[in-house]
């Protein structure tokens, strides 16, 4: 008896079964905050959790931009937060965590209806492979 690809979800759902495991073998990273809301001057404070995947892998670098994400979802970077190069092997199934800290500036605009902040982590890793995580970060008005 034939069973067609179709039958069981479609090609696409395969295919995202797929990269799904191939995703859950290889290191990711969060960003965990203290808060997420901050006025202008102030300083935010967390941890970057890194988690090994199934085998081992070189990490290269550890990187966070701050983006203003407007209503329409374009983006503007409004700086790059933290770059920390790294020359290190993560076990399998290894736990890293790197503080963070990061000084809101006088002049940032307070969030709004029509954009907010969001932190981008991307962790690079061997044959430049990308773990990423977002989170918002809401500034308000002094």
């Amino acid at each position: 008896m034939e069973v067609s690809l179709y039958k069981l979800g479609g090609r696409r759902s395969l295919l995202k079964n797929i990269k799904n495991f191939f995703a859950r073998s290889l290191p990711n990273v969060d960003l965990v905050l203290d808060k997420n809301e901050v006025r202008p001057d102030e300083t935010i404070a967390g941890n970057f959790y890194i988690k090994g995947g199934a085998k081992q892998q070189k990490l290269k670098r550890l990187e966070c931009i701050l983006l203003k994400v407007y209503k329409d979802e374009s983006k503007e970077t409004v700086e790059t937060v933290k770059t920390i190069l790294m020359s290190r092997t993560l076990l399998a199934k290894e736990n890293a965590m790197v503080p963070f800290t990061f000084l809101v500036s006088k002049e940032m605009e307070p969030s709004t209806d029509e954009f907010t902040y969001k932190l981008y982590t991307n962790l690079f890793f061997a044959e430049n492979k990308v773990s990423t995580d977002h989170d918002e970060l809401v500034i308000v008005k002094e």
